[in-house]
């Protein structure tokens, strides 16, 4: 009995992608662990959790959220609105003349709120106004 291998437990590094730990489970739900900011010793069984939370392995290095850059999305969906008009494909805009938000989501690549793309359209509209005759109309 003494030359019996014991089975090792698979276990790696995690980091909370915050300054907060972050609860993960397995996929059964059943097994819950929390990943500290400054690291926790994982069970394999919590790994795909851990990195679809945003965790990170040791050995990889975390973006913090203060390091990423704020983007103004209604600034964002003003150039894809731009881009839209520029090279127009059919079914880019609907009979009003507006952009078909479906379209918009697609580029986007997330949910647009109806909101948002107004706010967009409106800064569109106004950049065209401001441009010389012979330029707003190409």
């Amino acid at each position: 009995m003494s030359g019996e291998k014991k089975a090792s437990i698979s276990t790696k590094r995690f980091y909370s992608p915050t300054d907060f730990p972050v609860q993960v489970h397995d996929s059964t739900g059943v097994h819950i662990a929390y990943v500290k900011p400054e690291g926790s010793d994982l069970h394999q069984r919590f790994w795909t959790m851990a990195l679809q939370k945003g965790c990170a392995a040791e050995g990889f290095q975390i973006q913090r959220e203060e390091e990423f850059e704020e983007l103004d999305p209604v600034e964002e969906l003003k150039e894809i609105l731009l881009s839209m008009i520029r090279n127009p494909q059919e079914g880019d805009f609907t009979a009003s003349g507006l952009p078909d938000l479906r379209r918009l989501v697609k580029k986007a690549g997330y949910n647009v709120p109806r909101t948002e793309m107004i706010q967009a359209w409106n800064l569109v509209q106004q950049d065209v106004e401001k441009l010389p005759p012979d330029e707003a109309a190409e």
